[in-house]
């Protein structure tokens, strides 16, 4: 590089960051030389000073680049009387100064640095502090045009009130919850600054500034994130305080969030109608230019803006509007109040979207009336296309607005097989009561019974539909007897799925519902054994499902499901989901045959050690099943067993755990990860042993009470076996079991690991790593959460065992430990972290 021209060198340069290009030209005299004769990008380079390259910049004494921009980021480990050295080093040149993290004893200490900069034009203060604090200001620093603050204290602040040639202020802070600057401090600075027009407030946590009493300058530029703050009260009363001190002086505005509230509205009309103002935007989007407004194409506005959207909308002409729905807390009555008359104001609006992350709060729905007064005047096209990006629940209510847009539901949106018609105690009885309603050949129902409405009620709801359903879901139907249920079940012809939630029959005398010849699929939840016996005699069905979390708890009667398995000829597909659905594994008999199945296990855990090998289910269906998904590795010590049975016996043409597919086509996949719990650890041994090609493993420790003795005598050995692994996570709950060290000889067998995850509170994470790290020696990045004490011991045996680490991560807490212990190559990371 030393021998390349300016035009060759220029580009390389060009490429780098500021951080970069500063450590380049710590090195190369050829890049200072090429700077140094280049005023225009001498004046664009910012000097990027951090712990990493003080030291030796400071040391440099053939540095004398004529640098105009310093950024320093001070760290603890940076001699403080050096920092100033070399901040005053460049007092005849230096014009824009950026100080980050600096927390000054004492007044002088910051004094010595600002007072011997004469020529300084700018100076940024990013979380800055001042401990010991006598009232003393800096003289003025006459060259001063431009001064920032970001998270500052109050002392900070106090030093510059004598300041009088600024000309643009600012203030950032994105933490609403924090006012984050002295309003009467900030107030008494701009009062003093004779010359200032321009102030920048940026940030939530700058809003409530607005809210004060007094504002004792005058400003012809603001660059602001809001311009009244959200109080989350609703409020009413229009806050113009601000504005009115303002005017006739301010001309240029620029605000990133709407007015809040319901006086927002009338702050934005204010605006826009008293202000006059030479320019006014809303982000990027130009609102006057050159006292003109302007045609506005789009606009977004959350439900605190409410009002003003609608004074957006009364003031421009907008072809798209984008309604951002949040968790907030609302007046919804007020609210509805607003929006609920008829209005022509959205007759512009060509495009509307609502981007609903209400979550439990739930308010997409107070904005109905809204979304009809934009959605009527627009093409039945961009209507349908609505209706396809809104939930169910909130399909039917805008069904259920205005003819049209019935119309339109009807004929393009409610008889696909897609479309859900979710029954509730909330809308049944307004949906029962419309007569057009019925005239809908709805193929997909859902139904949840409460009790405020009677059984019979939602049996002729259903019967409604009778001809046209294919796919019913019922929950909590709590029939008396079977005749009570036989008519219902008896009169859908078409029904080819049939959902069961939490549903019972309190007496039953042996009957069972007729074959429905159409249906295909059932699926049972939580359901009692008079639930199943009724579809003992359905012949048809292709696929059974049984849900069942609760692994206390059989969850379904096995003998009964066996006998509707066994009856239904066609059965081919098997869904067994749920901890509760694993101990039917454990049955004697299974006489079907089908050739998919999918279930949580494939054992079931008994928390007793089993080492016999549980193959009966898997010898059944052998020669015929062909598609297997398994969410959980075979459990206790006869899993790994089970495992190689499946993989080298049943021969698979898939065979999926979870989402990792192990066997395509007849043939072992190269599978690269996996996970397994403590009790899964034969099953693990055994995944090594299939599939060499693993290169990261996931081991997950729970309280389960394990024997340990016969862990460690399968583990404990010195193997080959994990030679492939080059990543390896431990995540250990085990407590207060404390399982962690058990598996201690595992830890010693990943010898070619490079990133190791230890995410433990194990009390004696030290030893674990003395003993297991000396066996690691390609380790590069070691990843701790623990919180344990003694963590300079923690981090000495890290360092003598692990001559190759790049990177580590430890808990917050203990960075700046780690930063004292570790070489500056190692980069040092918050555990806490994504």
């Amino acid at each position: 590089m030393e021998n390349l021209n300016e035009d060759d060198f220029m580009p390389v340069i060009d490429k780098l960051d500021e951080f970069s290009t500063s450590n380049l030209i710590l090195v190369s005299e050829n890049a200072r030389n090429i700077l140094s004769n280049s005023p225009m990008r001498l004046r664009n380079f910012n000097l990027q000073i951090r712990k990493t390259n003080f030291r030796d910049f400071f040391d440099d004494q053939n540095f004398i680049v004529p640098i105009k921009n310093i950024s320093i980021s001070y760290d603890i480990a940076m001699d403080f009387e050096d920092v100033v050295r070399f901040v005053i080093r460049y007092q005849n040149t230096l014009e824009t100064l950026e100080l980050n993290h600096f927390k000054f004893n004492n007044f002088n200490e910051c004094a010595n640095i600002l007072n011997k900069l004469k020529n300084l034009t700018s100076l940024k203060l990013n979380d800055c502090h001042m401990g010991s604090f006598n009232n003393q200001t800096l003289p003025a620093i006459r060259n001063l045009k431009s001064l920032s603050f970001n998270k500052c204290d109050d002392n900070i602040f106090k030093i510059f009130i004598n300041q009088d040639s600024i000309e643009k202020i600012t203030v950032q802070n994105n933490d609403w919850t924090w006012n984050g600057f002295p309003h009467d401090i900030f107030n008494e600075i701009c009062k003093n600054s004779t010359n200032l027009s321009h102030m920048v407030l940026e940030g939530a946590g700058t809003g409530s500034y607005f809210d004060g009493d007094e504002f004792p300058y005058k400003i012809s530029k603001l660059e602001t994130t809001m311009i009244t703050f959200h109080w989350y009260v609703g409020i009413r009363t229009q806050r113009i305080r601000f504005l009115e001190s303002q005017k006739r002086f301010l001309k240029d505005l620029t605000i990133h969030e709407l007015p809040f509230d319901f006086d927002g509205g009338r702050v934005l009309k204010y605006i826009i109608e008293e202000m006059n103002l030479d320019n006014f935007y809303y982000g990027d989007i130009p609102l006057i230019i050159k006292r003109v407004k302007q045609i506005i194409k789009e606009f977004t506005a959350s439900e605190i803006q409410i009002t003003s959207a609608f004074e957006m909308v009364k003031q421009f002409v907008c072809y798209k509007f984008k309604l951002k729905l949040s968790k907030t807390d609302i007046a919804s009555d007020e609210i509805e109040k607003i929006i609920n008359p008829q209005t022509d104001l959205f007759k512009d609006v060509k495009e509307f979207e609502v981007e609903d992350n209400s979550d439990c709060r739930g308010v997409f729905g107070v904005f109905l009336e809204l979304s009809n007064a934009v959605m009527d005047k627009l093409c039945p096209e961009l209507i349908i296309q609505i209706f396809k990006n809104t939930d169910e629940e909130s399909k039917l209510k805008l069904a259920l607005v205005s003819k049209r847009l019935f119309d339109i539901f009807k004929n393009y949106i409610a008889s696909s097989i897609n479309f859900k018609l979710m029954i509730n105690s909330v809308n049944f009885w307004k949906l029962f009561n419309i007569k057009v309603f019925y005239e809908i050949p709805f193929k997909n129902i859902s139904i949840i019974l409460d009790k405020t409405i009677k059984l019979n009620e939602y049996l002729k709801f259903i019967k409604s539909f009778a001809d046209s359903v294919e796919i019913l879901e019922i929950g909590f139907f709590k029939f008396k007897n079977f005749l009570s249920c036989f008519e219902i079940f008896n009169s859908l012809k078409n029904l080819k799925s049939l959902t069961l939630n939490n549903c019972q029959i309190e007496k039953l005398n042996g009957e069972a519902v007729n074959p429905i010849k159409a249906l295909k699929t059932i699926s049972f939840n939580k359901c009692d054994d008079n639930i199943f016996k009724i579809f003992i005699n359905q012949d048809s069905i292709e696929k059974i499902t049984v849900q069942n979390n609760d692994w206390t708890w059989n969850g379904f009667p096995h003998d009964i499901f066996n006998q509707i398995c066994k009856n239904s000829t066609n059965l081919s597909h098997m869904v067994l989901e749920g901890a509760g659905t694993g101990s039917y594994f454990d049955s004697d008999e299974f006489p079907y045959k089908i050739s998919k199945l999918e279930t949580t296990m494939i054992t079931f855990h008994w928390y007793v050690g089993i080492r016999t090998q549980r193959i009966r289910f898997l010898e059944s269906q052998k020669g015929f099943l062909k598609d297997l998904t398994i969410h959980e590795l075979p459990f206790d010590f006869d899993g790994g067993r089970v495992l190689k049975y499946i993989i080298e016996e049943m021969k698979l043409d898939k065979f999926y755990y979870g989402k990792i597919p192990l066997i395509l086509n007849g043939q072992k996949q190269e599978v690269k990860e996996f996970a397994a719990s403590e009790i899964q650890i034969t099953s693990a041994i055994e995944m090594f042993l299939q599939f060499p090609s693993i290169t990261k493993f996931n081991l997950n420790l729970s309280s389960t009470d394990v024997a340990s003795d016969e862990i460690e005598r399968r583990i404990n050995p010195t193997t080959t076996l994990h030679e492939n692994i080059a990543e390896f996570e431990v995540n250990d709950k085990s407590t207060p079991r404390g399982t962690f060290g058990i598996f201690l000889g595992l830890y010693k067998n990943m010898r070619n690991v490079k990133k190791l995850k230890f995410n433990t509170q194990d009390r004696n994470i030290n030893v674990i790593l003395e003993e297991c790290l000396p066996h690691m020696t390609r380790l590069e990045e070691i990843h701790l959460t623990s919180k344990a004490s003694r963590v300079m011991e923690r981090f000495r045996i890290i360092r003598q065992f692990v001559p190759g680490l790049k990177i580590i991560s430890v808990a917050s807490q203990f960075m700046e430990d780690a930063r004292n212990c570790f070489d500056e190559n190692v980069q040092i990371c918050d555990a806490s972290s994504p």
